[in-house]
């Protein structure tokens, strides 16, 4: 069976400081997960290489996106 992937995206919305506090905080709650949820989380643009590095050693996958023309959200 396929895994269900739960994970959220977050715009521009976290500094790097609040991206890498909740990488911290999902890392710390990952090996607790069921093994059919596959977590993900897209992270702004400007903290996504720390946030990826953060959660390297977890099950957690980091994706990105595109940027928009609005200054946040």
């Amino acid at each position: 069976m396929a895994p269900y992937w739960v994970g959220t995206s977050w715009k521009m919305n976290k500094t790097l400081s609040e991206a890498l506090q909740f990488a911290d905080a999902l890392a710390a709650f990952v090996p607790d997960f069921d093994p059919a949820i596959q977590p993900f989380v897209i992270p702004p643009f400007t903290a996504a290489r720390q946030v990826k590095a953060a959660l390297a050693d977890t099950r957690v996958k980091v994706g990105a996106q595109n940027m928009h023309w609005a200054d946040a959200g």
